[in-house]
């Protein structure tokens, strides 16, 4: 991924969309003087939650579970957000776009 783009989280009512900046992990562990970089951050800590909650005998889904919370809790904890706004003509032509965007991807489906 390039600079800007990220990880939807969530959708606000407000049209605001919040991403994770994911573009903060693309460099080494450690920069040119020695400090750990962000992503070296997100990297040490979400070893420490997946070895703190790792279930050895658990199976596949407990396993899954461990490790999605471990990636979802460490990028919160660790990652800046990006807040990106919907443009506000999108917004107020919601009711006239959709049941076009509906109508398009139904053709896209069928044809």
């Amino acid at each position: 991924m390039s600079g800007g783009e990220g990880i939807t989280e969530e959708c606000g009512a407000d049209g605001c969309v919040k991403r994770w900046d994911v573009a903060q992990l693309q460099c080494g562990c450690f920069d040119a003087r020695g400090r750990m970089t962000t992503r070296g951050k997100y990297l040490s800590g979400l070893k420490k939650r997946v070895c703190e909650s790792w279930v050895e005998e658990g199976s596949v889904s407990e396993k899954w579970e461990v490790l999605k919370s471990a990636l979802c809790d460490e990028a919160e904890a660790v990652i800046d957000h990006e807040d990106r706004k919907q443009p506000n003509w999108f917004l107020e032509s919601g009711t006239v776009l959709r049941p076009l965007l509906k109508e398009r991807i139904g053709c896209m489906l069928c044809g």
